[in-house]
């Protein structure tokens, strides 16, 4: 990383946290895959292809998430975060597959991630309101 590099992702990852902390999202001890689960109901939860990881319909390994967080709002797990280094066409239809399954929402944003900005992705799946 040049020096360059290195400021900018200082700086995009204190925008994030504080705009995160705007929002009322404080982050909560809870970190992994296994994070997502916080977001869904027992039935639902029982239902995650997961065996560490979570896998898709082939049994093999999603890397949509990685440096996964969650996020709690108003003392309840409110957004899982995740933040890999990409994203391929396999990995978007899984998600979005995974999203209408169990009513969630994504968004993904290239601009302010809080692990190494400007070199992974920020996705963020919180329950359809």
């Amino acid at each position: 990383m040049t020096e360059i590099d290195d400021t900018y992702a200082r700086t995009a990852r204190g925008a994030r946290l504080e705009s995160m902390k705007a929002q009322g999202y404080k982050l909560s001890n809870a970190v992994g895959v296994g994070g997502i689960e916080r977001l869904l109901t027992r039935k639902e939860r029982s239902q995650l292809p997961y065996q560490g990881n979570l896998l898709n319909s082939e049994g093999m390994e999603v890397r949509a998430f990685d440096h996964c967080k969650v996020w709690n709002k108003d003392g309840h797990a409110a957004l899982f975060t995740s933040e890999p280094y990409g994203l391929g066409a396999g990995g978007m239809k899984w998600l979005l597959d995974l999203c209408q399954r169990f009513n969630l929402t994504v968004h993904i944003d290239a601009r302010y991630s809080v692990h190494l900005p400007g070199q992974t992705l920020w996705i963020t799946l919180e329950k359809a309101k």
